[in-house]
């Protein structure tokens, strides 16, 4: 009984000692300093991903068999397409007009052209007008007359234009010189105020296009202004031709 108390306080005074142990103060040194930081937010990915492990086999094998299917059915033939230009409208060869109104006056008007042609046309355009007025039986009437005649040829080397104008216009002075249309005649009277102008021309243009061969544009016209009182005459003419490949006019 003694024994077994001295064994108890022996193992009681041991517990003591282990927890009343005094442990030595520990010395940590900081070589870097610390810098608190916060990662960047990585979004997760929300797509579902499959991976699959089996390979497809692309290889194809095949075979062309060459067979005649018979049938009884026979096609008709086909027409061949005929395809027509688009109907070019039709000319009026001749116009005549005529006319009359108020205070006696007349009105004609005459045109006359060619159908088309590859190689020439020609027309002709005249007009006349007049009335005879009379204001408190004093004459005060007018005229105007034109004409003009024109025509083109088209030769394998040549283009070939002449035209021809005539353009007249009368006027009466109004209330003087009425008394003398009866004694000097419609035309010799002084107070019948007369304007007229002629003109006739011709052109040749050259339809070369080598460019080492010479080329030209080629007019020539007469002019009669009233009856001879101031005429013209002139000729012109363009030539151009390639020379060492620059163009000269």
């Amino acid at each position: 009984m003694k024994k077994s108390n001295s064994l108890l306080l022996l193992f009681c005074v041991n517990i003591i000692t282990v927890f009343a142990q005094d442990l030595k103060t520990t010395e940590v040194n900081v070589v870097e300093g610390f810098k608190p930081t916060i990662p960047e937010a990585t979004r997760l990915n929300e797509n579902a991903v499959f991976a699959d492990t089996i390979k497809e086999d692309r290889v194809q094998t095949y075979e062309v068999i060459e067979s005649e299917l018979q049938s009884d059915y026979k096609t008709k033939p086909l027409k061949a397409a005929k395809v027509k230009d688009d109907k070019i409208p039709e000319l009026y060869a001749t116009k005549v007009s005529l006319g009359t109104g108020f205070r006696i006056g007349s009105k004609t008007s005459v045109v006359h052209n060619s159908l088309r042609s590859k190689d020439m046309s020609y027309g002709i355009i005249a007009n006349h007008q007049n009335s005879d007025y009379k204001i408190d039986s004093k004459i005060a009437g007018r005229s105007n007359n034109n004409l003009h005649l024109y025509g083109k040829k088209i030769s394998a080397k040549h283009i070939f234009i002449s035209n021809l104008n005539y353009d007249r216009k009368a006027v009466y002075t109004y209330g003087v010189g009425s008394e003398n249309k009866n004694h000097e005649g419609f035309e010799n009277n002084p107070y019948y105020n007369r304007f007229a102008y002629t003109k006739f021309s011709f052109s040749a243009i050259s339809k070369e296009h080598d460019e080492d061969k010479l080329k030209h544009h080629t007019t020539f016209f007469v002019s009669d202004l009233n009856e001879f009182s101031e005429n013209q005459i002139h000729l012109s003419t363009d030539i151009s031709r390639i020379v060492e490949g620059y163009p000269i006019n």
